[in-house]
């Protein structure tokens, strides 16, 4: 059954898992296959807004279909990207637009599953921390490192990479794999998500504490490798999750 596949996996709302387990038990009654045993029932907790509840029957979640969602987050966008940044009014909207879809896509994969979600435009579109911004902001940081570089950073001096929050960011890049592996296994889209922000919370620390352009010789080089390790790195996340 399924097609062939290997697994076939529900993603209902937690509401429904009495449900789900009976559809386990009838596909494993009406086959002789193991069957029951390839059906996975990922369980979501319902969204709330954090002044409202939405309801289908009594008509609460009029006013925030996705398109309408896309729309307002990238207005709330624009206002914060006005005040911080000086931008040409057309780059400006297509940022405003991209970093709007960020904003909802990772306030929603961050959250466990099982837990009611609690949509929070303030946390979503936060520039200091944990949210889709946050990490594109970190990455056109490290981005901008490279552009004002102007050069190819050539081979790694391991030896100049000394400090503890060198170490630290080398770690966690190399831990990325196993996260994506583990959201894979565990079928927990949060742990990738929480991954891409402690990567570029460590990478802020990094920035802030280590001179890139003005250190000298082979200690710049092995800098400007991690930065751009880094950002080669950020653009196969975000690809994956679609931010």
């Amino acid at each position: 059954g399924f097609g062939g596949a290997d697994l076939a996996i529900n993603t209902i709302d937690s509401r429904q898992s009495y449900e789900q387990v009976l559809v386990g038990m009838l596909v494993s009654s009406a086959s002789e296959s193991d069957s029951g045993k390839r059906v996975r029932h990922i369980a979501y907790g319902v969204v709330e807004l954090e002044d409202a509840a939405l309801s289908g029957r009594k008509g609460t979640w009029i006013g925030y279909t996705a398109d309408e969602l896309m729309a307002e987050a990238k207005q709330k966008a624009l206002g914060l990207i006005k005040n911080r940044f000086e931008f040409e009014e057309v780059k400006r909207e297509r940022i405003a637009e991209y970093t709007g879809m960020s904003a909802i896509r990772f306030e929603f994969l961050k959250q466990s599953f099982e837990k009611k979600i609690v949509f929070s435009w303030e946390r979503a579109l936060n520039f200091e921390g944990d949210s889709g911004p946050y990490c594109q902001y970190t990455y056109s940081r490290a981005r901008r490192i490279l552009e004002k570089s102007g050069e190819d950073d050539g081979e790694l001096d391991q030896s100049k990479i000394t400090s503890d929050i060198e170490f630290e960011l080398v770690k966690s890049m190399a831990l990325s794999q196993y996260a994506v592996e583990r959201t894979g296994r565990e079928f927990k889209v949060n742990i990738f998500i929480e991954h891409i922000n402690s990567l570029c919370t460590i990478f802020s620390r990094f920035y802030e504490q280590k001179h890139v352009l003005s250190a000298e010789g082979a200690e710049r080089a092995a800098r400007l490798k991690l930065v751009r390790s880094f950002v080669l790195l950020m653009e196969q996340l975000f690809h994956a999750c679609g931010i």
